[in-house]
């Protein structure tokens, strides 16, 4: 014999469900099911020397399944190899299992993954290597089943003692052989670690058009792109003459970058170079600290799409009737329309804090209905070749929504109603930053930083949409207000949080998986009481994985200001243990995986007003902390919370921290009267004779008490309209 054999046994198991596509799904749903599987293995390499030197030579593998995800009967394998340190995607070290069987007549494929550098950092080395994410497919190549195996630690011992050799340096030197390379390989994940990850395969095409493009003047300019200004521009870039058939020359202005996947920060060193700032214009995520509440938006072509968590619903059809909203037509249409462009869905296959989050917010008082929340998640691979041009990955149920979707599953304004604006001409041009737009006779005059030329620009327009957002939009009306242009004094009035708050249900007894799946699924309604003003949601969040060290060291400084629903011996007991488990990187068994994150939205008693101060925004709005709102909304979430035997964390009460708003409403209001809103019921700025417009969430006089995205679209596909029909 000329060469060295050595084989060892090992033995797997853990949850797995029928049906499933994702193992974490699976796994989640096998726990409640009881469904189990694995497998008991001896694992034989024919050529350890060949083995050592080339990290894709399989093994082979033979032995029997185990559990009761086959029912009574016995499932032995046909033929199985295993590979050890195999080189996926931008050299990620693999361990992989491949094995073929067949039941009840039928072939299968079992596939399992080991991924040895899923954290750079190297913390969770042992979560690492005990944990095999695992698929079984039909003869078809379709995924019917899936789940997560473990390997027990206490079992390491046993699995080395079953190490045995044969043939020439056969023994304690072979088996040497064999620790040497995995420590070497160990190494070798642990400094490659901080790599630059590689571009995922499929990537949106690129929207912006070259400098050389760009003109003097335009029939119509939309600045900024969110929600607003997707919409308005694919309206307005579709637009034909009917008789000569000839489109507008238009073009969109973003003041940031363009983002696609790949881009995003998705580890804890990435963030900073992703926070907004006046030395770094092009940053990501943009915070303005306005004193009496904060605001988080986002900062690039797709704008606060690009960093929100999908959610895609309708406020109740009374909000509409309130003071001071105008008199508009039904918007049922509009919302159609903007759903067709974002085709959101629910989540096939809710993940467990979904599940965790619905059972517990059941019993909070009031609580009167939970579901599932439609979201614009492709969570299918999407063909949208025909009208965007673009095809989008199925959802990963990574938990990056908040920090930006690396896999094109998101379905952001860039994705689809950009992309469909740009295919019929719209020209996009960003780190265009429009300082003040100016009345000229006809036209209108926008003065614009060119970031990217580092020169100031002058572009007339026949006609202006402005859309940069509720903090943008004023800034530019405000701006452009103080250079002389007729611009109402109602002017930053009304401006809103949609009553935003954010809480923590920290610690409990139930895990919840926090770091998987979309960052919101499932929504709690609060509709019970007769004054629809009073009414509240709450949706479960989650924590992106670019966030979860800093969130986990955080809200342990934070527990002692929370409340803690459950003080028994046991439970505390349990607390510290899950505490220390996430000291230790024990992800799985630490306190942010048994915790739950809320936001909460309902209607404020008193709006702020927004101020320009020199080149900062400032929200002038006394004490909304103190509004009566907030208790029911703390209560609820407290509730939810007890329900887990968690400990309530209210992140606003903790010392330096102030409300935060993702969802910044108002300060351009539409309205009927000049002297009480910015803009007319059509999104038109008083006195100027449809050449300005503001289509995005600032003209939004009161809170809408869910998420606003597809409000916004939706009245931006209405201003849209009222503006091609003047053409």
């Amino acid at each position: 014999m000329s060469k060295t054999e050595l084989w060892f046994h090992e033995q797997m198991t853990g949850y797995f469900t029928w049906g499933a596509d994702d193992p974490r799904t699976g796994e989640q749903n096998g726990k409640q099911s009881n469904s189990w599987f694995g497998f008991d293995l001896t694992i034989f390499v024919d050529d350890l020397d060949a083995f050592v030197a080339d990290r894709n030579y399989a093994a082979t593998v033979s032995g029997k399944y185990l559990g009761n995800l086959f029912g009574s009967s016995e499932v032995k394998l046909d033929s199985g190899t295993f590979k050890f340190m195999s080189t996926g995607r931008g050299d990620t070290r693999l361990m992989e299992h491949r094995h073929q069987f067949e039941h009840d007549g039928k072939k299968f494929t079992f596939e399992g993954t080991k991924y040895l550098d899923d954290d750079p950092l190297q913390i969770d080395m042992v979560h690492d290597l005990t944990t095999l994410y695992s698929v079984i497919k039909d003869d078809q190549g379709k995924i019917v089943a899936a789940g997560v195996l473990h390997f027990p630690m206490k079992d390491f011992a046993k699995l080395v003692a079953s190490f045995d050799t044969r043939g020439p340096g056969a023994g304690w030197g072979a088996k040497m052989k064999f620790l040497r390379m995995f420590l070497r390989q160990e190494l070798h994940v642990l400094l490659e670690g901080f790599r630059e990850p590689p571009a995922p395969s499929n990537r949106r095409r690129s929207l912006v058009a070259p400098r050389a493009k760009l003109a003097t003047h335009y029939d119509a300019v939309i600045i900024g792109s969110g929600y607003g200004g997707g919409a308005v521009a694919k309206t307005l870039a579709s637009w034909r003459d009917k008789v000569t058939g000839k489109a507008k020359r238009v073009a969109l202005f973003e003041r940031g970058k363009e983002w696609r996947a790949g881009d995003f920060p998705d580890e804890p060193w990435e963030l900073p170079a992703a926070l907004q700032h006046k030395t770094n214009p092009d940053g990501l995520l943009e915070f303005h600290f306005a004193g009496d509440i904060d605001v988080l938006v986002g900062n690039g072509l797709g704008g606060t799409s690009l960093i929100n968590a999908n959610v895609m619903i309708e406020p109740e059809h009374g909000v509409f009737a309130r003071q001071p909203w105008p008199k508009l037509p039904s918007l049922a249409p509009y919302y159609d329309r903007a759903r067709a462009v974002i085709q959101p869905t629910v989540d096939p296959d809710p993940p467990l804090k979904s599940q965790v989050f619905r059972d517990a917010a059941k019993t909070a008082n009031g609580c009167t209905a939970v579901d599932i929340v439609p979201l614009a998640v492709a969570f299918t691979k999407k063909d949208r070749s025909g009208d965007t041009g673009n095809v989008q990955d199925s959802c990963t149920r990574c938990g990056g929504c908040v920090t930006g979707c690396n896999f094109t599953a998101k379905s952001t304004v860039d994705m689809n109603y950009l992309s469909i604006a740009e295919r019929q001409g719209l020209e996009i041009y960003t780190q265009m930053e429009v300082l003040r737009v100016e009345s000229t006779g006809a036209d209108v005059t926008l003065v614009v930083l060119d970031r990217a030329a580092n020169v100031e620009r002058t572009i007339t327009a026949s006609q202006v949409i402005i859309s940069a957002g509720t903090i943008g939009s004023f800034s530019i009306l405000a701006r452009s207000k103080n250079a002389g242009l007729s611009v109402s004094s109602a002017l930053g009035e009304r401006f809103s949080g949609n009553g935003d708050v954010l809480g923590i249900g920290y610690n409990g007894e139930k895990q919840t998986a926090q770091s998987f799946g979309t960052t919101i699924t499932s929504i709690a309604k609060f509709w019970g009481n007769a004054d629809p003003t009073k009414h509240f949601i709450l949706e479960e969040g989650g924590i992106p994985r670019a966030l979860t060290a800093l969130v986990r060291g955080l809200l342990v400084a934070a527990k002692p200001f929370g409340k803690d629903t459950n003080q028994s011996l046991p439970n505390e007991l349990h607390e510290w243990l899950r505490e220390k488990a996430d000291l230790l990187a024990w992800q799985s068994r630490g306190a942010l995986e048994h915790s739950l994150t809320y936001l909460a939205m309902g209607f404020e008693e008193k709006l702020g007003r927004l101020v320009l101060n020199g080149d900062k925004v400032k929200v002038d709005w006394k004490y909304p902390e103190e509004e009566a709102y907030l208790k029911p909304m703390h209560e609820a979430m407290w509730a939810t919370t007890d329900a887990i035997d968690g400990t309530y964390i209210d992140p606003s009460s903790l010392p330096g921290v102030e409300l935060l708003t993702v969802h910044p409403l108002g300060g351009c209001v539409m309205g009927d009267d000049p002297a009480k809103s910015v803009v007319d019921a059509k999104g038109a700025l008083h006195g100027h004779s449809g050449r300005v417009f503001v289509a995005d969430g600032s003209i939004v006089p009161t809170p809408l008490g869910v998420n606003p995205a597809l409000t916004i679209a939706a009245l931006g596909e209405y201003i849209a309209e009222t503006i091609t029909k003047g053409w």
